[in-house]
């Protein structure tokens, strides 16, 4: 009987490592690693005489929808508990069916079809992260998976460096992704991640060098805006744990950090031109603010219900390809979350990303507030991230992304408070 029983808990143990290990995997195809090398978008060699393939993402695309099928049926065998964590994300199921809907007033119906049930698939694997592992194992989870993806990314631009380099831009790192902006937003997420899972004690020696690899592999990247934005959530970490003082001291302490903000912002706003010489940027953050006083132009010819989704930055003869043409380069997308979202939904996308996204971020200071471990801290600290992140790039509702994925795994984990062994201090496991 004690050996059918050690025998049932060794195959149960195997199997939720096999579970985990494929959500390792998963979260690195999702944050964009090797995508480019498969497709053949990366170059082979920095010669540009050599003639270099076209893109092909048929592999890509068969990879991820291998991915939907297991993750479609883990979430079967949990369904109760799914139903009942989104049954309280009524803005976020609006906005992803939206995207679905959207077909029928697209102006690319194939392209809105197509990327859309992609979407959902994403959608999908956020709502099986969320639902099934706790704060902690999440973040455990996906430190396994970017500190992988680290390493990797150092083997690939040391020993291939026409691959894992940027040939244009001085010898920009990029590692196993597409370019070194894609390194730099993933490798900042890893300095958060690994931040708040030093506390931990275990694997403590990994996880000081998955912060050490992260950072390292950000400054290599030559990702400016990259750098600002850690630097920004590096000083957002202690405000955020001041949030867990006693109420007495909490208004004084929430006070004093206010009027040093706005000293800041008011100390940048008339240093803005050297700052942004610094990052490598203009005034008009390299022409950024053109494209969005267009992109507003034409939000509001399809103001409603916008352009369908993923349908605006199309080829030839698409409302894009002439955004392009007025810019005078080539853009592949709005570089601003909100803006993206108008361009995809129009003001009906933008109000349900809006409503869900303020909801979430009460829960997540109420996380806050309720918890005493480091990994009550990261919702709020995702959620901040996210907003930065889409200031000048637009990574909201995207399909096949982590960001998305990690959206929605957030908001299904601050669906309800904290439990109470949550309460506690870091432990050892």
């Amino acid at each position: 009987m004690t050996e059918l029983y050690s025998k049932g808990l060794s195959r149960k143990k195997s199997l939720l490592l096999l579970e985990e290990g494929f959500t390792v995997v998963c979260i690195m195809l999702y944050s964009g690693a090797f995508i480019s090398l498969l497709s053949g978008a990366i170059p082979s060699s920095c010669d540009p005489t050599v003639p270099q393939p076209d893109p092909d993402t048929t592999i890509v695309r068969l990879l991820f929808f291998l991915t939907y099928i297991p993750i479609s049926g883990l979430i079967v065998l949990r369904w109760k508990r799914v139903l009942h964590l989104i049954s309280r994300h009524s803005a976020l199921l609006i906005l992803v069916g939206l995207a679905l809907i959207s077909c029928l007033w697209s102006i690319d119906f194939s392209a809105t079809l197509n990327r859309s049930i992609s979407l959902m698939g994403t959608t999908l694997f956020g709502i099986y992260f969320g639902s099934r592992y706790p704060l902690q194992r999440q973040l455990q989870l996906l430190g396994w998976a970017l500190g992988i993806a680290g390493l990797l990314s150092i083997i690939f631009a040391v020993a291939f460096p026409s691959i894992g380099t940027m040939c244009s831009q001085e010898g920009a790192w990029r590692g196993i992704y597409a370019g070194k902006n894609s390194l730099g937003r993933i490798m900042e997420l890893g300095i958060i991640i690994f931040l708040l899972l030093i506390k931990f004690r275990r694997y403590r020696l990994l996880t000081w060098l998955g912060l050490s690899s992260s950072l390292l592999l950000l400054i290599l990247s030559n990702s400016k805006s990259a750098l600002f934005i850690a630097i920004a959530l590096l000083i957002l970490l202690p405000i955020y744990q001041s949030l867990r003082l006693r109420e007495d001291i909490l208004a004084p302490v929430i006070l004093s950090i206010a009027i040093v903000l706005i000293c800041s912002f008011v100390l940048c706003f008339y240093h803005a031109e050297s700052i942004f010489g610094y990052l490598g940027k203009d005034l008009t953050l390299t022409g950024r603010t053109e494209l969005w006083r267009i992109c507003l132009k034409m939000i509001q010819q399809r103001i409603f219900l916008g352009y369908g989704f993923t349908s605006f930055w199309g080829d030839w003869g698409s409302p894009g390809e002439y955004v392009r043409k007025v810019v005078g380069w080539e853009t592949p997308h709005s570089h601003n979350g909100l803006l993206e979202l108008g361009l995809d939904l129009g003001l009906l996308g933008i109000i349900m990303f809006l409503a869900g996204y303020l909801i979430n971020l009460l829960r997540a200071f109420i996380w806050v507030r309720l918890t005493r471990s480091s990994a009550g801290l990261w919702p709020l600290l995702y959620l901040s991230f996210l907003f930065l992140a889409n200031t000048t790039e637009s990574s909201l509702l995207r399909r096949n992304s982590i960001f998305w994925v990690l959206y929605v795994a957030v908001a299904l984990t601050i669906s309800n408070p904290p439990l109470q062994k949550s309460i506690a201090v870091d432990k050892t496991n």
